[in-house]
């Protein structure tokens, strides 16, 4: 049996805060390092066409944003009620409305609320001038959708960006000292060793400071899902559905092999001499912890 889907909220000015008080805010913890941090969301919705992607067939493609003002007005009551003063963006994509983020960061600035936080971006939606403006208000951490580092794969699957686009931004982003995060998805319609390989040494030129090389997952409701349940049968288990475990194959992979690369795209990126004395240097003892955690699978 499947309900009906629920009416979509257009004004999520309307809707409440979190009941954040109810949960422990020691307890809050990133790459295994307690830190208090608050998430907070800013939009439903994402109109853009990529082919894995879930987001559509939770929020719809409809683009909703709550006001500028009233996200202000959440972080100042995190920041006043709760004594925390880092924020991460939950949003698909922060950017994806360059506007309205000049806006929020200049209000931001405005009221001098003195936090740090970290949001997600997409590289056509987003130019050294924003970032600037995002750095000054406060912004340290960038996580981007690389997806992959082979164009065909990432035109295949409609990302609708370029590589010299994410080239551009990684680059711009470490001129202003901002923290990146390259997302990867290993495993993509077309995938092979040698495409995989390539993302893999792309994404260490981009000289990111961390990587999540995560398997490409057809979740119910995306064009990948249709796809593949037409060619392929896939696991009744939903558990395996984490972006961590191979539940599809390739035409040239197969799913010990998908699994196998992503191994080696963590060893390759975190065990480079030259990034853990740089990082070591940058971010003291928590890269340790970022360490165990991200490679130990």
């Amino acid at each position: 049996m499947e309900n009906p889907d629920r009416k979509v909220c257009l004004d999520l000015n309307s809707l409440p805060y979190p009941a954040r008080h109810l949960l422990p805010k020691e307890n809050y913890r990133i790459f295994d390092v307690n830190m208090p941090i608050a998430t907070v969301i800013c939009s439903r919705g994402c109109p853009m066409q990529c082919s894995f992607c879930a987001s559509p067939a939770l929020h719809g493609r409809t683009l909703r944003k709550r006001s500028p003002e009233d996200v202000i007005e959440e972080i100042r009551y995190i920041r006043d009620t709760l004594g925390i003063s880092m924020i991460a963006f939950m949003d698909d994509t922060f950017t994806l409305m360059p506007g309205w983020v000049d806006t929020f960061c200049n209000l931001l600035i405005q009221e001098d609320l003195n936090i740090e936080w970290g949001c997600t971006a997409r590289v056509d939606r987003i130019d050294s001038d924003l970032i600037r403006l995002m750095k000054r208000a406060g912004c340290e951490t960038l996580f981007i959708g690389v997806e992959s580092g082979d164009q065909e794969i990432l035109d295949r699957i409609r990302k609708g960006t370029k590589i010299n686009q994410i080239k551009t931004v990684f680059s711009t982003a470490r001129d202003f000292g901002m923290r990146t995060i390259a997302s990867i998805a290993l495993g993509l319609p077309g995938e092979t060793k040698e495409t995989a390989k390539k993302s893999i040494a792309f994404v260490k030129k981009l000289h990111a400071s961390y990587a999540l090389f995560s398997i490409a997952t057809p979740y119910p409701g995306t064009e990948f899902y249709n796809t593949v349940r037409e060619n392929q049968n896939l696991p009744q288990n939903w558990s395996k559905f984490d972006l961590f475990s191979p539940v599809v194959e390739t035409l040239g992979l197969t799913l010990e092999e998908i699994r196998d690369i992503q191994k080696k795209a963590y060893r390759e990126f975190y065990l480079r001499p030259i990034y853990i004395l740089e990082t070591l240097a940058k971010e003291g003892r928590p890269f340790f912890h970022a360490m165990k955690v991200i490679i130990s699978p």
